[in-house]
């Protein structure tokens, strides 16, 4: 019965409820086999054994009625008689043989066949010993001797037909006691299984009523308390999986965390309670130190506005200051353009001067390759005698220009190259003018960079020190709506301790342990 405590509760009333279909189950099953064999019984009583029992008292009569009436024919040897009987008999032996063979088949028992083989032995016996007192036709004597022993033959047939007959009689009250049993039987059955079935209902019924409305009694005397205020006492669980079980183990868990929860408020109640007392302590410092600083406040904010005025006057100066700079720079990057040109055309007039002094080279080989040919022309014009006179004449005139033309060549060569080296000197001097033309022009404009940063600094600064003027002024009203504020808090601080002593008598109301 534990076991069925600890199931669920649809597993339970699952469970029950097949326990009642399998009992109606049980109960249906043998009220079915018990009907079936009284049903049976019947049909053995109303069909086949009716009919062997009618076959069988049917044929002793006919044994009887044709016994007497062969027994007539043989005796009288009457034709009248014998035309009278003859069809009738023969209708009867008929009817007999077909009773005989309908009989063989519904016979199914052992004592049935038994009796039906004796009843068939004695038939052929009385048939053959009728044969044989209807063909003793004159004889008297013989007549008498074989309707004697027809009559014996008859008695014998006769006896084990009615034994048959008793067979069947017999079988026929054995089966209605069989049925009438069967039906107290099924009546029975019915009876003490349907009471067995009740039982088991009912005990299933208060088994599964009593599991299920206890738990429940519990869990609503744990819900009263837990109503109460009362957390201390711990419920009862149970074991198992049932729907109650899980719901008492879920009422213990709430149970558990409305415990500390309640435990977690009275201790903040407490710290509120103890708070509002600093908070109410703290605003009235809070009150004085405020005003103070609201006295603090309206001095600084005088103090700030002198120095706002005087940071506007050094805004306006660097402003100036910026301009000049920007002047002396535009100055300065004027005298650096007009001594790059310089520099460039100093550049231009060396490599002019380069190139004359090339050229000078040239006109100087032209006279020396002159001077050699000069003098190959007087060796030629030596050799030639007197044809080639005129011809060294003509070659010492060319090697004296030769001659004058290097001596002017060396001369413009040497004039070209100090030429060179002054135009050199000059422009290494115009290009130091110009690097520090650029560097004055580069200073000046870092000076300018600088006033710039300085002028921008200093709006700002103006700028920055003219909201600070203007926080200051709302810090002032601020610190003013603060002083009103702190009255309104220290208000409320009262206000919050009330309400957290009396949220600390509430939660006093709770039992915790």
């Amino acid at each position: 019965m534990s076991f069925v405590l600890r199931l669920r509760i649809g597993a339970r009333m699952a469970l029950g409820f097949g326990i009642v279909v399998a009992l109606m189950l049980i109960v249906l099953a043998a009220v079915l086999a018990l009907i079936a064999r009284a049903e049976r019984a019947n049909d053995e009583l109303v069909g086949a054994q009716a009919e062997r029992l009618a076959l069988a008292h049917e044929w002793h009569q006919n044994i009887q009625v044709n016994s007497q009436r062969a027994l007539a024919i043989g005796l009288t040897r009457d034709a009248g008689l014998e035309r009278a009987f003859g069809e009738r008999m023969k209708a009867v032996t008929e009817r007999t043989t077909q009773i005989q063979k309908r009989y063989a088949e519904l016979e199914t028992s052992d004592g049935g066949r038994a009796g039906i083989e004796a009843l068939a032995v004695a038939r052929q016996r009385y048939l053959d010993q009728r044969k044989a007192l209807l063909a003793a036709v004159d004889d008297t004597a013989r007549r008498a001797e074989e309707g004697a022993r027809f009559e014996q033959v008859t008695a014998a047939y006769i006896d084990v037909s009615a034994q048959v007959l008793a067979f069947q009689q017999q079988r026929q009250r054995e089966i209605s006691v069989q049925a009438r049993t069967a039906m107290e039987e099924l009546r029975g059955t019915a009876i003490v299984v349907s009471i067995l079935a009740i039982v088991a209902a009912v005990a299933m019924g208060w088994t599964l009523t009593r599991g299920i409305t206890r738990p429940l009694a519990t869990l609503q005397a744990a819900a009263r308390r837990i109503a109460g205020g009362d957390l201390a006492q711990p419920l009862e669980r149970g074991a198992g999986q049932a729907e109650t079980v899980l719901l008492s183990e879920e009422i213990a868990n709430m149970q558990q965390a409305l415990r500390t929860l309640v435990g977690q408020v009275h201790e903040v109640a407490e710290s509120i309670e103890v708070a509002s007392h600093e908070v109410a302590a703290g605003n009235a410092d809070l009150s004085a130190r405020t005003e103070r600083t609201a006295s603090s406040l309206e001095a600084t904010a005088s103090t700030m506005q002198s120095l706002t005025e005087t940071v506007r006057r050094t805004a306006e100066s660097a402003r100036d200051a910026e301009r000049l700079a920007h002047s002396a720079g535009d100055v300065a990057r004027s005298g650096g353009g007009v001594v790059t040109d310089l520099v460039r055309s100093m550049a231009e007039i060396e490599r002019s001067s380069r190139r004359v002094a090339e050229i000078i080279a040239t006109i100087d080989g032209i006279a020396f390759q002159t001077n050699i040919l000069a003098l190959n022309a007087a060796v030629e014009a030596a050799r030639a005698g007197d044809q080639g006179r005129g011809f060294a004449v003509v070659a010492g005139e060319v090697r004296l220009l030769a001659q004058r033309s290097a001596d002017a060549a060396r001369e413009i060569k040497r004039l070209i190259d100090q030429s060179v080296t002054e135009v050199e000197a000059g422009t290494r001097r115009a290009g130091d003018a110009g690097r520090s033309m650029e560097e004055i022009v580069a200073a000046v404009q870092r000076v300018g960079e600088v006033v710039d940063g300085i002028s921008a600094t200093t709006a700002a600064q103006s700028e920055s020190i003219g909201g600070v003027n203007v926080a200051v002024v709302q810090i002032e009203q601020s610190t003013q709506q603060n002083a009103a504020l702190v009255e309104q808090s220290t208000a409320a601080a009262a206000s919050l301790r009330e309400q957290a002593h009396r949220l600390t008598t509430l939660v006093g109301g709770f039992r915790l342990a």
